[in-house]
């Protein structure tokens, strides 16, 4: 089975930039989940596989779309800079507690985290084109895994150091079928790298355990 791990991320020095890609492309062989490609790029890939997973929001919360007059995330037609204004004015006027309401079974931070929210604006384009994509749910997927979700990110010694072990997990086959990949380095030296390896990982368990869609569910956010 073919399948894709695709992140996107951003420049927080650059926050209106687009933001770039990584993508980390493979199968599951023999019972391995071999990653062929990792690589990143300004747009994800034009030809994408049956399977895939998204590091980033495939949807938004259902009472704030309702204030968009939008019925599903992929008819949201805004900016990046109006669907940000929109979130604050939302989060200045919810009540407590409601400021960024979390999707089911979403047990991390909101999409509509001023962080995830220009994610899920530049996942527009595919959630347009399919409504099949595997939302990866980085954080809550690796606090199910019991291991690290927070110090991944930065250059810093002890960030690369706990990007190595989450990876070294993934090759022991902490999540589905044990991870073959030869690029370990770039996982390793960047987050969103990882980001993407993680999603292609929760693809191929997703495939593995024949898990489906919920009915009736704002996003597919498998977790194990």
């Amino acid at each position: 089975m073919e399948l894709s791990g695709l992140a996107p991320y951003g420049d927080p020095r650059r926050p209106r930039a687009a933001p770039r890609w990584w993508s980390a492309a493979g199968a599951v062989t023999g019972g391995r989940l071999v990653i062929r490609t990792l690589a990143e790029a300004a747009a994800p890939p034009p030809a994408l596989p049956a399977l895939v997973a998204l590091a980033a929001p495939t949807s938004l919360p259902r009472e704030f779309l309702e204030t968009l007059g939008a019925a599903h995330a992929r008819d949201v037609a805004l900016t990046a800079q109006q669907l940000r204004a929109r979130a604050r004015a939302w989060a200045a006027h919810a009540p407590r507690g409601r400021k960024h309401p979390r999707r089911a079974p979403e047990v991390s931070v909101s999409a509509l985290d001023p962080r995830r929210l220009p994610l899920f604006h530049a996942a527009l384009p595919l959630l347009r084109a399919r409504d099949d994509l595997i939302e990866a749910d980085v954080a809550s997927l690796l606090a199910a895994l019991a291991l690290p979700a927070r110090g991944l990110a930065g250059p810093s010694p002890a960030a690369v150091l706990a990007r190595a072990r989450v990876l070294q997990a993934l090759h022991e086959g902490v999540l589905g079928p044990p991870l073959d990949l030869r690029e370990r380095d770039f996982a390793i030296a960047s987050r969103s790298a990882l980001d993407a390896v993680l999603a292609a990982a929760l693809a191929a368990w997703v495939h593995a355990g024949g898990h489906e869609r919920p009915a009736g569910a704002e996003a597919w956010i498998p977790l194990p």
